[in-house]
């Protein structure tokens, strides 16, 4: 196998996995049939405000950090109540960030923006969401 196909496994791997890393999250965003927020136990401590995604680690590639962007961004805005992420296409190159999609209203627009630029490693964004109530 050569290098550049050895790279492309890796890259492919890492996009499978982080597919199935948002699938989880969007899963556990709608409650996975379950209710959304179960009670914890009287023992438990109180639940961190803190934003739910770690920060980026650094990787050895950039088409792994583009992908491991797109994942953050996809991910965040999954947790965002009022946003349907499976409307939004997201990609990622070089740190530019481009998100596609409807959303019912102009408020939500602006929320997918406002998320996907909060995301540390977007240095700039392109939005293509369109309203579509």
């Amino acid at each position: 196998m050569s290098v550049a196909s050895a790279s492309r496994a890796r890259v492919d791997t890492a996009v499978v996995a982080a597919t199935i890393a948002v699938a989880a999250i969007v899963g556990c965003a709608h409650g996975g049939g379950r209710s959304a927020a179960p009670t914890p136990p009287p023992h438990a401590a109180p639940r961190s405000t803190a934003s739910p995604l770690p920060p980026a680690p650094p990787t050895l590639s950039p088409k792994l950090d583009d992908a491991q962007l797109a994942v953050r961004v996809k991910a965040a805005l999954a947790t965002q109540v009022g946003i349907d992420a499976f409307r939004v296409a997201v990609r990622a190159r070089h740190g530019i960030v481009t998100i596609e999609g409807r959303a019912p209203s102009a408020g939500v627009a602006r929320s997918e923006v406002e998320t996907a630029r909060e995301i540390p490693g977007v240095t700039r964004l392109v939005n293509l969401i369109r309203v579509e109530p």
